[in-house]
Order: C-alpha cells, then sequence, then structure tokens
C-alpha cells in the first residue's frame, strides 16, 4: 500500500523466465531491475516498502504464490 508520507507507490518485482534464457542473463537482467528498484528508493519514486521477490518463477503455480504474496503486502503495482 502507498506511503502515506508522499503518497509514493508500493511495488512488487518478479523475475519470470523460461529454460531457453541463459542463466547468465537472468542473472544480468535481475541485477539491473534491483539496481533501479533501489534508485527509484533512493529517489523517493517508490516506497521503501517494495521489493524484488526472492525467487525466480517459472510457471501458473508459482506465479499464484507471487500473487498471493503481492495481495497480503498490499503492492499498489507489480512489475
Amino acid at each position: 500500500m502507498s506511503d502515506r508520507k508522499g503518497n509514493r507507490p508500493k511495488i512488487g518485482i518478479v523475475s519470470n523466465s523460461i529454460g531457453v534464457f541463459s542463466d547468465q542473463g537472468k542473472e544480468v537482467a535481475e541485477t539491473q531491475m534491483k539496481a533501479l528498484l533501489e534508485d527509484l528508493k533512493k529517489e523517493q519514486l517508490v516506497s521503501d516498502d517494495s521489493f524484488f521477490y526472492p525467487k525466480r518463477i517459472f510457471g501458473p503455480t508459482e506465479a499464484d504464490e507471487v500473487a498471493d504474496r503481492f495481495a497480503a503486502e498490499q503492492v499498489d503495482a507489480l512489475v
């Protein structure tokens, strides 16, 4: 849920992948997204409670788990 101070949105980011992409490419993309999230927090454009989901997901069952977590965390948007 957006923070009360500056009304900044709380976002959740999740990485979704299939096996055909290289592990190195996945790591690079995730590292870039994590850095972007930290930059957005530093610039106070998103809530400090915004987060990167800790596991990479591959299918619908895992996506359901992420959706449940994001709902419980009351994120305003997901990436």
